[in-house]
């Protein structure tokens, strides 16, 4: 009973979807590479492999905030 591709084993025993390319969000290349920067993390690393990935989700979420709020304080062009 193997996995699919996208989808690995937490340190809890849970399954976890890794997040799709489709999203536009960081996944694990060939299980061990990250997509957005390719830095590599064996799938041991079951924690660091999360935090990982959380901060570059932190990244994308501040840029889109930042992007709404600069847009907020823009004035409309006549």
């Amino acid at each position: 009973n193997e996995l699919p591709v996208n989808e690995e084993i937490n340190v809890l025993g849970a399954k976890d979807t890794v997040l799709s390319e489709m999203d536009g969000q960081p996944f694990w290349i060939d299980d061990s590479r990250c997509s957005f920067c390719g830095f590599e993390l064996p799938p041991s690393f079951f924690i660091e492999r999360q935090e990982h990935l959380d901060y570059h989700l932190a990244e994308v979420l501040q840029k889109e905030e930042s992007q709404h709020v600069l847009a907020q304080r823009t004035p409309p062009k006549h």
